[in-house]
């Protein structure tokens, strides 16, 4: 169980550093632009799918997740 924990840990902070990187943000802009759209929780509960996928497309769907929410007034 603990070693899942710190898989998904380190999936959620590989895509906030690659999501900072390919804005041109800090790391700590990026992790407050996740919590403030509710991207953390979209990167654990779907860790399995997404976990399998590169950098440039979890950048896209970041950005997807983030359109949804605001269309679903979920920001």
């Amino acid at each position: 169980m603990k070693r899942i924990l710190k898989e998904k840990a380190d999936f959620v902070t590989f895509c906030i550093e690659e999501y900072a990187a390919a804005k041109g943000k800090t790391g700590e802009e990026a992790f407050d632009y996740f919590k403030q759209h509710g991207v953390i929780e979209y990167l654990i509960d779907c860790y399995d799918p997404l976990h399998t996928q590169g950098s440039k497309w979890l950048v896209e769907e970041v950005d997807e997740y983030i359109s949804h929410a605001k269309l679903r007034g979920e920001e």
